[in-house]
This record gives structure tokens, C-alpha cells and sequence, in this order.
């Protein structure tokens, strides 16, 4: 039997001695499990807190992308409109050159008209003549220019 004193007692314990010995050992797991069951409800609250600050962080940041999304789209969608009322660049340019094959067509005229009343006048038909060129040439210009006009407005 091993001796008393090696396990660090001078006596070998009574009932009473063990029952107050376990008495404390209990009322010690027991204060331990109550501050274990406070750091985890502590724990638990903080964790739920921040659970719900991420809710609502992500809800704010999907409201506002659906805000960003909807302005876009309706920028986007003007757009569209906008387009729809448009023509194409290849009828765009379609159109360009027949204008520009019109006015080519009207400036090699008015050179020639220019260019014969030029001769008339060096003729030398008299005064009234050079009026006559001068109004021509401003009747010539203003109808070039009233048919480009028109052509640009159209």
C-alpha cells in the first residue's frame, strides 16, 4: 500500500473531507461552465452583429447597383431611341456623295456660266451688260446656295 505521505497527505481523508473537497470542485466547474456559457453568448451577440452589419451592408450595396444599373439603362436605352431615328452611316454617306456629286455638278456650271459672261462682257456690250452679269452671278449663287440648303435640310 503506498504511504500517505507520498500522494501528499498526512492522514487518510474522511467522508466529510472528500464531500467538502468535491463540493469545491463542483462549485469551481460550475463557476468555469458559467464564464465559459458568458464568453460564448458574448461571443454569439458580437457574431450576430455582425452578421446583421453585413445584411445590411450588402443590401445597400446591391441597392445601389441596382440604382446604377437602372440609370444606365435608361441612358442606354435613350440612347437606342435616339439611334433608332438616325440613319446608318452608309446612307449617310450615300447621301453625302449624291450632294456632293450635286454641288460638283452646279460649281463646273456656274464656272462655264461664269466663264461666258466673262466673254460677253470682254465683247464689250456696254453697261448695261456688266449689271446684267453682276445679276446673273448673284441669281447663280443664291440658287446653288438655296439647293444646297435645301438638300443639307433634307
Amino acid at each position: 500500500m503506498p504511504n500517505d505521505h507520498e500522494n501528499g497527505r498526512t492522514h487518510e481523508p474522511n467522508l466529510r473531507e472528500l464531500t467538502v473537497e468535491t463540493d469545491g470542485l463542483r462549485d469551481l466547474l460550475i463557476e468555469k461552465i458559467e464564464r465559459l456559457r458568458e464568453v460564448m453568448t458574448n461571443s454569439l451577440s458580437a457574431q450576430e452583429k455582425l452578421t446583421t452589419q453585413a445584411f445590411a451592408a450588402s443590401k445597400e450595396a446591391i441597392t445601389k447597383a441596382e440604382a446604377a444599373q437602372t440609370q444606365y439603362n435608361t441612358g442606354h436605352n435613350d440612347l437606342l431611341k435616339k439611334q433608332d431615328s438616325m440613319i446608318s452611316r452608309t446612307e449617310f454617306d450615300v447621301v453625302k456623295n449624291g450632294w456632293n456629286e450635286k454641288f460638283d455638278a452646279m460649281k463646273d456650271s456656274t464656272k462655264l456660266e461664269i466663264s461666258g459672261l466673262r466673254e460677253s462682257r470682254s465683247e464689250g456690250i456696254g453697261k448695261g451688260a456688266t449689271w446684267n452679269t453682276v445679276l446673273v452671278i448673284v441669281g447663280i449663287v443664291a440658287g446653288v446656295l438655296v439647293t444646297y440648303l435645301t438638300m443639307a435640310h433634307h
